[in-house]
């Protein structure tokens, strides 16, 4: 078995003419395999080494997200944590400090799952103990409202197209809006096929780790980070499929779109170096497709 590129690693069985019977992740001391029945046979030889818990088929726990397998004609599997949900308790306004940073890391945890919450979930993170206080509660309060409102809200994962297959990925920026004056960066990777299906493969939102000047400075940094992140996951499910899948690239910010796709220069001329790699990417078709979105698609979740 070879690991793939993305991390985690996956471990993929390939046979010698390039088919691939089987998927194995791990994480500590849990495994996930996807595979068909010559390689659970061949999995379960390599268990009777090791001492083991009983397989659990089709509707399991890992990693503390449950997922479950739906359907018979066209067979689909959700994720979710409705129990970290539930175990979800406010907090008083005049909570300590380690108690705040007890219940913040019970939502963190609970964003692996609902990327409506990744976002505030990172701002809670960044709260430290100079600067806490009741609006930092509230804040995390009203995430944890937000959180039991949409707790039917699971990610559901249907048969795609394999032969329409794309990467999209929308990216964004949220210019010096942090509470120490830094910047939020933040984007999400999905599966698409041609008939509008889609699968959620990777989100994220981080503080800008760069001194960001501008607000094109901003969206320079989301994008790029987008694309990478866009690129490794390309490059393994090419791996996976043995075949090419385009990449679409959205961007609410005009002008970064006339630089990626027009060659005009921006005024701040420290992000050259940022904006050369993407435009190169553009121009010997890394990225498929660099389009325009509304604000109002991404601003709300980032």
């Amino acid at each position: 078995m070879v690991s793939l590129t993305s991390d985690p690693k996956p471990l993929v069985k390939r046979l010698t003419f390039g088919a691939v019977p089987g998927l194995l992740g791990s994480y500590v001391d849990d495994c996930l395999l996807a595979a068909d029945h010559a390689f659970q046979e061949l999995t379960k030889e390599t268990l009777k080494r090791f001492w083991s818990k009983e397989r659990t088929l089709d509707d399991a726990e890992f990693v503390g997200v449950r997922i479950a397998t739906l359907g018979e004609t066209r067979p689909r599997f959700t994720i979710e944590q409705r129990p970290y949900v539930d175990g979800l308790k406010r907090l008083l306004t005049d909570a300590l400090f380690k108690a705040f940073l007890s219940s913040g890391a019970s939502d963190a945890w609970l964003a692996d799952t609902r990327p409506d919450l990744c976002c505030g979930s990172q701002l809670a993170a960044q709260v430290t103990e100079a600067p806490y206080g009741p609006s930092a509660v509230r804040a995390l309060n009203v995430l944890f409202s937000r959180a039991k409102k949409g707790r039917d809200l699971v990610l559901t994962y249907p048969q795609l197209d394999v032969t329409t297959l794309r990467v999209r990925v929308y990216a964004d920026a949220s210019y010096a809006t942090n509470t120490d004056g830094s910047s939020q960066v933040g984007c999400i990777v999905l599966l698409f096929d041609i008939p509008g299906l889609a699968h959620v493969l990777s989100f994220t939102s981080r503080k800008c780790r760069r001194v960001v000047r501008s607000i094109m400075a901003g969206e320079v940094y989301a994008f790029s980070a987008a694309f990478d992140e866009a690129f490794i996951i390309r490059y393994d499910l090419e791996q996976l499929y043995g075949c090419h899948f385009p990449i679409n690239i959205f961007t609410d910010a005009k002008q970064l779109l006339d630089v990626v796709t027009k060659a005009t220069h921006p005024t701040e001329k420290r992000l050259m170096v940022n904006i050369a790699a993407v435009r190169q990417a553009f121009n010997r078709g890394d990225t498929s497709n660099v389009g325009l979105i509304g604000t109002d698609h991404t601003q709300p979740t980032l």
